[in-house]
This record gives structure tokens, sequence and C-alpha cells, in this order.
């Protein structure tokens, strides 16, 4: 992405369904979830990086483990399977594909790596509020947490970001109201280092 180029936002009132689901996602999304997912759904920005699909699933078995070693202050210093619902703001994670997915490789921020959860914005109680105003309010709290994370605007940047989003089952089941903005390389290559402050 050029700096400065211009940045477009289109949306189509008409459900997810418009939007590009990639074959594997498809398939993933039409099973039977048999216990509660999260789930990323494509959110086009221009032509950035997706707000994309880390359904990371489940409340119990791999979804709930941390085999990562932490720190006091909470920062993974040794690399381990980290469950969907164990990610946290702060965290560096790898091995992370669109769809469903119960767990990912947490690493440390200073190797190589593909996301770092860069913020985290807790959705009203209530119903659940369906897949367009979950993929709308991904778009506009990640895109507002993003210049005062990286210290540069995002038409700007070389990042992009995604978010890991609720899907229903997991709204209903365990109220799972939480996204997390992950920021990642705009070309979708691995990074390392945290992009806080870079102002690149």
């Amino acid at each position: 992405m050029a700096p400065g180029a211009p940045v477009t936002t289109t949306w189509d009132s008409s459900h997810r369904d418009a939007l590009p689901i990639p074959p594997a996602m498809a398939e993933i999304t039409r099973t039977t979830i048999r216990r509660p997912a999260r789930h990323a759904r494509p959110v086009r920005f221009g032509a950035a990086l997706a707000v994309a699909g880390l359904a990371l699933a489940a409340c119990g078995g791999a979804s709930q483990t941390d085999e990562t070693v932490r720190d006091e202050s909470g920062a993974i210093v040794e690399e381990g399977e980290v469950g969907a619902f164990k990610v946290q703001v702060g965290d560096c994670i790898s091995g992370v594909e669109e769809g469903l997915v119960e767990t990912a490789n947490g690493v440390t921020c200073d190797g190589m790596h593909q996301y770092e959860v860069y913020y985290s914005h807790l959705l009203p109680a209530g119903d659940y509020p369906g897949d367009v105003a979950i993929n709308e309010a991904a778009q506009s709290e990640c895109l507002e947490a993003f210049e005062p994370f990286v210290g540069l605007s995002y038409d700007q940047s070389v990042y992009g970001f995604t978010a890991l989003t609720p899907v229903q089952d997991s709204w209903e089941r365990i109220d799972d109201r939480e996204i997390l903005c992950l920021i990642g390389n705009y070309d979708g290559t691995d990074k390392s280092g945290s992009a806080r402050g870079s102002a690149v």
C-alpha cells in the first residue's frame, strides 16, 4: 500500500453472503459447531487486509488451553499453543487461518509472527446483533484504535488489521461479546517486533 493511498469502505447491507468468503471458510461455517466458537468474519476495508476469520472455537477443551510461558505482566516469553479464549491483548500469534479455529500458536513478539493483538472491545449485552452489525463494529472499533496504537494513520501505514469476533453460538452459550483487533503486515507476510508506536 503506497503511503497516502486513499482507503474506501464499501458495505453491502444484504448480509455476509455478499462478502467474499473463501471456500474453506464457507465449508466450516456450514457445519454444526458442537462448541461455541469465535469467528473473525471477512470485512473488506478498501484493498486492505480483511477483518478476516479467526474463528477461535469453543468453551472447553483446546480452546481453553494455554501452553505458553508468560511473565508477570502476562507477556508470552516461551511459545506454545494458546486456545481461542486464552488469547489476550498484547499476545502475538501465528498459524491462524480464516475460518473457525480452536487454537493458535502463541509466540514472543520479538520473533516472527502473523498477528499482534492490539485492542479489545466488549459489545453491549443483549440479543445477538447479527453478522453485519458485528462486522461493522469490528471495522469501526479496530480502525479507531489503529492510529493511537501504531502512531500513524491507517491509510499511511504498512500494517493492516483483522478482528476476532463472536459467532451466535458463542454469544448465546457463553456470553462471548468480545472483539479482539489484530494487526499484521498489510501484504500478509509475517512481522517481527511490536507495531506499538512504530509509526510505520
